[in-house]
């Protein structure tokens, strides 16, 4: 990859005030520390810094000796200033963070629904002063920009040099909050996550899913480069993990959670038999991943200002109208991950809701905790919307990661056939696989990306991907429903 551009300015560190507030506290609220115990670590690295203008802003914020607090550092605040220091020392020690946690945040927001980035033009290199605290004979290049509107999701380029004669190349042993997706570009990569004890190896389209609260790193041990598209998404204060984990702190326990926890330990130690059976999919086995999308589309919030939220008894009615008897009940059930669905019943459940049935095929196989590792040979054709669109095939994943909000497709597009118009809650992340296509987005179409090439937009408003060459295209889907 020949990638100019670089952040190659290192001795100033300038990052969005809101997202560095925010990225601290999750990083204090994975560890367990207090505030007091950042504080005093925090002060300590302060002090010798107290006296160069560089950090008086920055002495403000954090320093109880100039009105700062830990309280107001973390606090994302109103103004728009963004916060510059010449070392990101002092934050690296108090918190225990990786500097290349630091780096996806050098990234400048900006105000709109829809970016593309091609690889040599839009990204920069970052951490060229690495040395081992990145990792051994490993690169990263973070996006110019992004949507301000959707920061809670951070994109890294990484690439891992062949091995070398002392062993092979790797990042560094890191561990963040929020779940991590690593997609295989190039080469092949041995993904170690040590708290579970897993090594993974994967190669080219390739692509592991992981909680990533958990130490993880990615070695080479080959004799070729190795390069990765990382995405983070972190929900500190919503999502599905956190709503999980709130009710399994509780001292008391509903019998609904009760039945949940059960569930979800019998299928993490399922015959191959069983599994086999949740390969080929005739009903949906992710319905609490299923119900969960369903309370977001029927959100206020999804629905816009001039609607209000999808109450059941207008589900109700709409099932009645589809012909499909549904009762209240039912559907409250549903929402709660409590209802079978049979595949067949996708297209009327999503006429119920006003979505595009395309959406509701991602739950069709089982969720599994803490990781799942999907080959090529693991995606699954939906053979239903397979028909309903002839020149478009829709893959998913044959496994889900348990209590994420993140989905993934894979669609092939023949020349000028058109995924059909949708819109759901959260944003979008695509990468062309092959060929040529662009989006249209809220009634505007953008230019074409190509092989290679990402797009990155919010997919509330009403978007569809169309194939604007005269060969086959390939598309990697990645929704983050928040």
């Amino acid at each position: 990859m020949n990638v100019k551009n670089s952040y190659n300015n290192e001795s100033s560190w300038q990052f969005d005030r809101v997202q560095l507030a925010r990225m601290l506290a999750d990083f204090r609220r994975l560890y367990g520390v207090s505030r007091a115990t950042v504080q005093t670590e925090l002060v300590k690295f302060m002090e010798k810094y107290r006296t160069e203008r560089a950090w008086d802003r920055f002495l403000k914020l954090a320093h109880p000796q100039f009105g700062g607090s830990l309280t107001k550092l973390e606090s994302p605040a109103r103004d728009k200033e963004p916060v510059v220091l010449p070392d990101i020392e002092p934050l690296v020690q108090a918190y225990n963070a990786q500097p290349l946690m630091f780096i996806s945040l050098l990234s400048e927001p900006k105000l709109d629904k829809y970016l593309a980035y091609n690889l040599s033009r839009d990204f920069m290199r970052v951490g060229k002063k690495a040395g081992a605290q990145y990792g051994v004979g490993a690169r990263y290049w973070i996006p110019k920009t992004t949507l301000r509107v959707v920061d809670n999701i951070s994109i890294v380029y990484h690439e891992l040099d062949p091995k070398k004669k002392s062993g092979p190349t790797h990042s560094v042993r890191h561990k963040h909050p929020g779940d991590e997706l690593i997609y295989i570009e190039e080469g092949s990569v041995e993904i170690w996550l040590e708290n579970m004890g897993l090594r993974v190896k994967l190669d080219e389209g390739d692509f592991i899913q992981f909680d990533a609260e958990q130490l993880h790193s990615a070695w080479n041990y080959s004799n070729v480069a190795a390069r990765m598209f990382i995405v983070r998404f972190v929900q500190p204060h919503s999502g599905t993990r956190l709503n999980f984990f709130k009710e399994l702190k509780a001292s008391k326990h509903s019998d609904r959670f009760k039945k949940r926890i059960i569930e979800e330990t019998r299928s993490s130690v399922w015959s191959k038999i069983e599994r086999q059976q949740a390969g080929k999919a005739k009903e949906i086995y992710d319905r609490y991943g299923l119900g969960r999308f369903l309370e977001l589309v029927s959100s206020e919030s999804f629905r816009g200002t001039e609607r209000v939220k999808l109450t059941f008894d207008e589900l109700y009615n709409r099932s009645k109208a589809a012909g499909y008897d549904c009762s209240r009940s039912k559907l409250a059930r549903l929402q709660y991950g409590e209802t079978q669905i049979k595949k067949k019943e996708i297209p009327i459940l999503a006429k119920i809701y006003d979505i595009e049935s395309i959406l509701l095929y991602d739950f069709l196989f089982p969720a599994f905790k803490y990781a799942i590792a999907v080959r090529k040979e693991d995606m699954r054709i939906v053979p239903e919307q397979s028909k309903i669109m002839e020149d478009v095939v829709y893959k998913v994943p044959c496994r889900r990661l348990a209590h994420s909000d993140v989905t993934i497709a894979v669609v092939e597009l023949k020349p000028r056939a058109s995924t059909v118009m949708n819109r759901h809650p959260g944003c979008e992340l695509l990468r062309v696989a092959k060929g040529e296509v662009a989006v249209e987005l809220d009634n505007k179409s953008h230019p074409p990306i190509n092989e290679g090439e990402y797009a990155y937009y919010c997919s509330r408003f009403d978007h569809r991907v169309y194939n604007t060459g005269e060969v086959p295209a390939e598309v990697l889907f990645i929704r983050f429903l928040d």
